[in-house]
């Protein structure tokens, strides 16, 4: 049966058999065929039930055994790459979306637009002249920029992608809507810009008393301060000049 308890159409319902030692008990009876797209629900406890087997022994042979079947989903998490300026990577268009299922239903860039479990916070740094929005020097100074990126555990249909839901404990299974934004994000890597020394550049000095921009930078233009809290997925971009 389903999660409101009705019957999904076309299931079998076979009798329990006999326990071989006492016929007026139970005894071990191996679950149907599970329809396709649908999978048994995780942690639901029902006497007998041994999902592990796929078996039933009946505690009481008069009785029914529900068994809840629930839309097979399939989770998804974005690899880590190991330069941190990268940006971590879902699966590619004509990847299959179930990886147990190579010959089943393949993702699209539409639906791989949709997961919305790919966010990265930047700090762009650019050294200019005194006055001006010119750069330094593109190749003494060039602009800088630093990235912390943050994914989540996306739950998909492995129909067709669509998102059912987010994990956000780890077990694989949707826990939040398809239409959370803010749950379940982890930081790939370090959650904090580092420091930033300013370059040398021949024929020019830094400025003193410049502007922190909201303490960021060093008021003697020496550096850009590393952060002193973890970023979150909702941190604004920097955009720092020097």
């Amino acid at each position: 049966m389903d999660e409101g308890g009705n019957e999904i159409p076309n299931t079998p319902k076979p009798t329990y058999k006999n326990n071989p030692n006492d016929p007026t008990l139970g005894g071990e009876t191996p679950i149907p065929e599970i329809p396709d797209g649908y999978e048994i629900k995780p942690k639901q406890d029902v006497p007998g039930f041994n999902s592990e087997g796929k078996v039933v022994t009946p505690p009481k042979p008069g009785e029914d055994t529900r068994i809840v079947l629930v839309a097979k989903t399939v989770p998804v998490t974005p690899t880590t790459p190991q330069n941190p300026n990268e940006d971590p990577q879902n699966p590619q268009p004509g990847d299959p979306i179930d990886p147990k299922n190579p010959k089943g239903p393949k993702w699209t860039k539409e639906a791989l637009d949709k997961l919305n479990n790919i966010k990265s916070v930047t700090r762009t740094i650019t050294y200019i002249k005194d006055g001006t929005t010119e750069e330094v020097s593109p190749t003494e100074a060039p602009k800088w920029t630093d990235k912390v990126s943050f994914t989540r555990t996306v739950v998909v249909n492995p129909k067709d992608g669509s998102v059912v839901g987010y994990d956000t404990t780890g077990d694989g299974i949707a826990d939040v809507a398809a239409t959370d934004t803010t749950s379940g994000w982890k930081a790939t890597g370090t959650a904090k810009f580092a420091e930033k020394t300013s370059p040398v550049v021949k024929g020019y000095v830094v400025k003193p008393n410049q502007d922190t921009q909201g303490d960021l930078v060093e008021a003697d233009g020496s550096k850009v301060k590393a952060s002193t809290t973890d970023l979150t997925v909702d941190s604004p971009n920097q955009d720092l000049k020097s």
